[in-house]
């Protein structure tokens, strides 16, 4: 079976210690240095990796040796989000191992069940280490911690038991929302306002009003936001626009 050969094919310590991918991984953690606490955004590895890339790595790859991901899921989450969103993952995964384990001592009868759903949990992670994330491994992560959400509620006292928590529950929701607020401004609708603006400077350039356009964009080139190099990208892409539209 081709398929089943191409993963074996992967699976061989020759192809995950590549030198190309450790070079890359290099050329990953010496980019996400310039920005290391917020990182450039999700999916924005190709930020660093276009900065730090060296002729070497096309050498080792015998190709232009391209990178949209660092074929490690948490160098990606790095580079994405910085060390507080890794830090904030690898919390999240923590809590979650404790209320498991915790759920297990209560639960003595069902430990294989925890065993195997941590043994999951590890490798999971251990197998993209050295593979990129996909949306089907990214749905089988997020069906397992709904699992363990659903196991953990279970597991609940009941409401009574807990009104004198009830305070304390309304001050980390505030908390919650006060963080969620900026976070959604920064990274959810700023980049919505500048896609919009971006789809506006691209059809005045369509019908061939090319100054105004320009200038339009030049405005969005100096927002100082980590969103500078999608801008950046877009102005490029909308100069040659403009050049195609010129009289031969």
């Amino acid at each position: 079976n081709e398929n089943l050969n191409l993963l074996w094919q992967r699976l061989q310590i020759k192809s995950v210690l590549d030198p190309s991918r450790i070079l890359g991984w290099q050329m990953q953690f010496r980019g996400v240095m310039e920005s290391p606490i917020l990182g450039y955004g999700p999916y924005n590895v190709h930020i660093p990796f276009n900065k730090e890339y060296t002729p070497l790595f096309a050498e080792i790859t015998r190709s232009s040796g391209y990178w949209d991901t660092s074929h490690n899921e948490f160098l990606d989450i790095l580079v994405g989000s910085g060390i507080l969103g890794l830090g904030a993952y690898l919390a999240f995964l923590g809590a979650l191992w404790m209320r498991l384990e915790k759920i297990k001592r209560r639960q003595p009868e069902n430990a294989m069940l925890f065993h195997g759903i941590k043994a999951t949990l590890i490798g999971y992670h251990a197998a993209l280490f050295f593979f990129p994330n996909t949306f089907a491994t990214s749905l089988m992560f997020f069906m397992l911690v709904a699992f363990c959400l659903h196991i953990s509620s279970e597991q609940q006292p009941s409401l009574h038991s807990n009104q004198h928590k009830s305070v304390q529950s309304v001050l980390i929701s505030v908390l919650i929302i006060a963080l969620l607020i900026p976070f959604s401004w920064y990274f959810v609708f700023q980049p919505l306002l500048l896609n919009r603006q971006i789809n506006i400077t691209t059809n005045i350039a369509d019908v061939s009003k090319c100054e105004n356009a320009l200038t339009k964009a030049e405005g969005l080139t100096a927002q100082g936001t980590f969103l500078n190099y999608y801008a950046n990208l877009a102005y490029v892409d909308l100069v040659s626009k403009c050049i195609e539209h010129l009289p031969a």
